[in-house]
């Protein structure tokens, strides 16, 4: 039988009122956070005989829903903070959906990298820091997935604070989570080549990238390989609105 799309309304209002310029407004948030229980509560709560039957893309949008909605939940059981690194076991916190209870690094590793195995989604995971991908301004549904994480990759690719695709100065420093998943990338986008400066990965990251950016003059570049690959340093600040996680 086939279900209708889930109604993830409360985390879409939510998101929509409280995500701005990629960052989370924590102290607004609060005001709310009845609804974003009642949310938690229904995504737990659905009966796993209705969840198995949902599509691939609908099953991973709940847990991303779920993953992304858990992490906001936990920082502000503990808010004010400026980092989730002063969140006792933050990644021990565990995300329930259809009675299914996993903690955050098992939703990740598991569902994710092991089981879904699509680095977009992986990668839209969030985590509280500046080094993720910004939490989006909107709930992600099944019908929808595929775009919505086509934008959102674009997006992070495209954005300097994320990633540093430089035609001109032959260089390229990208998000460090390139460099932490960039194994999981090979088996989907690995490229094979007899001589190459760069590694499997490495090449397999490149070709990830071709694929996602919108932008013709830097793929046509990336396809030369003449460009040094560097990382950005990882930023553990709280991706919070406020800048300082205080109150007033």
């Amino acid at each position: 039988m086939a279900w209708a799309a889930y109604d993830h309304s409360e985390w879409n209002d939510l998101t929509g009122k409280y995500v701005h310029s990629n960052l989370v407004d924590y102290k607004s948030f609060l005001t709310e956070i009845d609804k974003l229980d009642y949310y938690l509560k229904r995504l737990a709560d659905i009966p796993i005989e209705i969840f198995s039957e949902y599509s691939r893309e609908e099953r991973m949008a709940f847990w991303m829903n779920a993953y992304n909605a858990t992490v906001v939940r936990i920082i502000l059981s503990f808010y004010p903070i400026t980092s989730v690194e002063e969140i006792p076991h933050f990644k021990e916190y565990r995300v329930v959906v259809a009675g299914l209870s996993y903690s955050l690094t098992q939703v990740r590793e598991n569902i994710f990298r092991q089981g879904f195995r699509d680095e977009r989604a992986t990668l839209a995971l969030v985590d509280g820091t500046k080094t993720a991908l910004p939490l989006q301004a909107e709930a992600y549904m099944g019908p929808q997935l595929i775009d919505q994480l086509t934008d959102q990759i674009n997006a992070f690719l495209t954005n300097e604070t994320y990633n540093q695709i430089r035609v001109k100065q032959k260089k390229i420093r990208l998000s460090p989570l390139f460099e932490e998943l960039a194994q999981d990338f090979v088996l989907g986008y690995g490229r094979p080549a007899a001589k190459s400066r760069y590694s499997a990965s490495e090449r397999a990251v490149i070709s990830f990238i071709m694929i996602h950016i919108r932008d013709d003059e830097v793929v046509q570049w990336l396809k030369q390989e003449k460009f040094k690959i560097s990382y950005l340093p990882k930023n553990m600040q709280l991706n919070d609105l406020s800048g300082d996680g205080t109150f007033e």
